[in-house]
C-alpha cells in the first residue's frame, strides 16, 4: 500500500467509497461545502492507495468548543472508511493516529456506533462518555397553543442569533459548538444536502429562540437543532409548531435527541415522548493529561443531533 497527494481523482474516489460502504448519496458539492467551506477550518486526511484504489481513509475536520467562556479548538472525527477488501486489518486505526498528530487540537470528539465503537476506545483510547437517546413522539397528538408566542420562518441567520447564544451560554453553562449567525448560516442554510426548516420563536418582537426542522423520509420530522430561553412553555411552543409542520408535510412521528440529563427530558416525556436508546455513543479524546477535564463529565455536555454529521 502507498500514500498519495490529494487532488481531484483521489477526492471523487474517497466520496465514491465512502457512498458504497455505507449507503449514501454524497457529491463533491457536500464535500466542498462540508471540508472546505467549514467555519472552524479545512479538513485533515490520511489515506492509504493500493493499485490506484481507495483502501482506506480517514477525516476530521477542526471544531471550536465553547468552555467556561472560552474557546478551545479541537478536531471532529468524521468520515472513517476502509474498502470491504481491506477491513479488520487496522488500517483506520493507524491512519487515525497520523491524523491526531497532524491536527493542532486539544482534542478530539466524535459518534460512534456499532461498528467504530471498539476502534475508538479499545484501540484509539476514547473515552465514552454516554449515549445519545432518541426521543420519539407518535402522532396525532395535541398540545395547545400559546397565543402570545409567534412563530416564524428563517432565510437567514442574523446579528440577533449570535447575540441570542452569547446571553444564554451563560445560563446553560455547558460545553457547546458555538451557535454565532456564521456557524448557524453555514451548517442550516447553506448545506447543499440536505434541506432544512428553520424558525424562530418570538414574544413582542423579543427572541425566545430557534429550531431546525428535518424532513426524514417523508415519514420523521426530526428536530435537528434548538436553542430556547429555559421556560417549559417555549418548549411546548416549539413542539406545537413541529406538530403543524407534521400535518402539513402528512409525518407521523417527531424525534430529537437528549442524554436524559437535560432539564426539558422529564418536561417532553410528559409530553408523551418515549425514550429509544440508539447506539449513538459520544466520545471523547483529550491529548494532554489532566487538561480541559470539563470535557469528561457527560452532564456539561450541550449535545443536539445537529453535532453529529449524520444529520
Amino acid at each position: 500500500m502507498s500514500k498519495g497527494i490529494l487532488n481531484q481523482n483521489i477526492i471523487n474516489k474517497i466520496i465514491s467509497l465512502y457512498n458504497h460502504v455505507f449507503e449514501k448519496n454524497s457529491d463533491i458539492n457536500y464535500w466542498n461545502w462540508r471540508f472546505g467551506k467549514n467555519p472552524f477550518g479545512k479538513l485533515i486526511i490520511r489515506f492509504l492507495l493500493e493499485n490506484d484504489d481507495i483502501a482506506s481513509s480517514y477525516i476530521v475536520h477542526p471544531i471550536n468548543i465553547e468552555i467556561n467562556n472560552k474557546i478551545e479548538s479541537g478536531l471532529f472525527s468524521m468520515w472513517t472508511v476502509t474498502s470491504p477488501m481491506f477491513q479488520k486489518k487496522g488500517l483506520s486505526t493507524v491512519l487515525a493516529n497520523e491524523v491526531y498528530k497532524m491536527g493542532n487540537g486539544k482534542f478530539v470528539i466524535g459518534f460512534s456506533n456499532e461498528n467504530s465503537h471498539y476502534m475508538f476506545v479499545k484501540k484509539l483510547g476514547f473515552k465514552s462518555l454516554g449515549v445519545m437517546n432518541e426521543m420519539v413522539l407518535d402522532l396525532p397528538t395535541e398540545i395547545i397553543k400559546n397565543e402570545s408566542i409567534k412563530c416564524e420562518k428563517i432565510k437567514i441567520f442574523d446579528e440577533e442569533f449570535s447575540k441570542f447564544y452569547n446571553k444564554q451560554k451563560n445560563l446553560i453553562k455547558k460545553n457547546m459548538i458555538p451557535r454565532t449567525e456564521k456557524y448557524l448560516n453555514w451548517r442550516f442554510i447553506k448545506n447543499p444536502e440536505v434541506k432544512y426548516h428553520c424558525y424562530k420563536l418570538l414574544k413582542d418582537n423579543k427572541l425566545l429562540g430557534y429550531f431546525i426542522l428535518k424532513n426524514y423520509q417523508n415519514e420523521k420530522c426530526h428536530i435537528i437543532d434548538f436553542l430556547l430561553e429555559n421556560d417549559p412553555s417555549i418548549y411546548e411552543e416549539m413542539i406545537y409548531n413541529t406538530i403543524n409542520f407534521c400535518k402539513k408535510n402528512h409525518l407521523t412521528k417527531i424525534t430529537l435527541w437528549t442524554n436524559g440529563l437535560e432539564s426539558f427530558h422529564s418536561q417532553i416525556i410528559k409530553m408523551g415522548f418515549k425514550q429509544f436508546p440508539m447506539e449513538n455513543n459520544f466520545v471523547v479524546k483529550i491529548f494532554e493529561e489532566n487538561s480541559l477535564n470539563e470535557l469528561n463529565n457527560f452532564e456539561n455536555w450541550y449535545l443536539t443531533m445537529s453535532d453529529s454529521d449524520v444529520f
